[in-house]
């Protein structure tokens, strides 16, 4: 904690700076809180609002950090601990203005977030969020909820997508590479629209067969190239030309549902 100054009473406590560093990363806020007493003494409910920067948020690192249910015995290989579902608390009615810099979650980095997030009744919602990812800029609202079961949690999103890379999209979504592995060999930009409902099951991945989604995905300029079958059409009719496919002005619309891309 490099600085925390608050002013309290038995009704509110008012957070006038928090610094802290978790590893590498950041964390600063100030705002106010109503009801913490009973919250520390009996969980009652905590409310308030509060305002987080961040230049560096390494979720990565914070969640390996955290304390591991058992020690492995003395030379017992140490396999990697899949990610579990993290329960929204119930107890919590809070709002967070936030600006950050730089998130890494997995293999995704998100630069440049800002928006409120809600945390109410054992759900976290996003309103106005703006940030920066897959190389290009995005929009976004939705929910995560572990109100109804907290070892499947629902999700929620809308979301808006200018100016990303098919590249990247691929190498920092698991989703997009279980869904769409035509990704990985796919050149150029795209814009996407996108409402998607989904269960997550207890590792946090999406259960495929309960995920509905409608959008649209266009693309200025599109290639999509070293596919092995078109490599050896080229080679057969000899047409290097057949070996890369480009396309202008692609609008595609789509739809999943049980785990099926229409």
């Amino acid at each position: 904690i490099r600085r925390a100054a608050a002013t309290i009473t038995p009704a509110a406590m008012t957070l006038g700076e928090l610094g802290l560093t978790i590893g590498r990363s950041d964390l600063a806020a100030n705002g106010q809180l109503s009801g913490y007493i009973g919250y520390l003494l009996r969980g009652d409910m905590l409310s308030g609002r509060l305002y987080v920067k961040s230049e560096l948020l390494d979720l990565n690192e914070i969640m390996e950090a955290m304390p591991a249910s058992s020690e492995p015995a003395e030379g017992e290989a140490v396999a990697a601990e899949p990610m579990q579902a993290v329960e929204v608390p119930r107890n919590l009615n809070l709002s967070l203005n936030t600006e950050l810099q730089k998130v890494l979650f997995q293999k995704m980095t998100v630069s440049g977030i800002s928006g409120e997030m809600r945390v109410a009744g054992g759900a976290l919602s996003l309103e106005r969020l703006r940030m920066q990812l897959f190389g290009g800029s995005a929009t976004a609202s939705g929910s995560y909820s572990t109100a109804a079961d907290p070892q499947r949690p629902a999700l929620k999103l809308a979301l808006g997508l200018a100016g990303a890379s098919f590249s990247k999209t691929f190498d920092e979504l698991e989703m997009v590479q279980k869904l769409v592995p035509l990704f990985a060999k796919t050149g150029g930009d795209y814009s996407l629209s996108l409402d998607m409902t989904t269960a997550l099951d207890p590792n946090m991945e999406p259960d495929l067969q309960s995920l509905d989604a409608t959008g649209e995905i266009k693309s200025a300029n599109i290639r999509i190239q070293n596919l092995e079958a078109f490599d050896a059409l080229a080679k057969a009719l000899d047409n290097d030309k057949l070996r890369k496919i480009e396309a202008k002005d692609v609008a595609v619309r789509f739809s999943i549902r049980d785990g099926r891309i229409t």
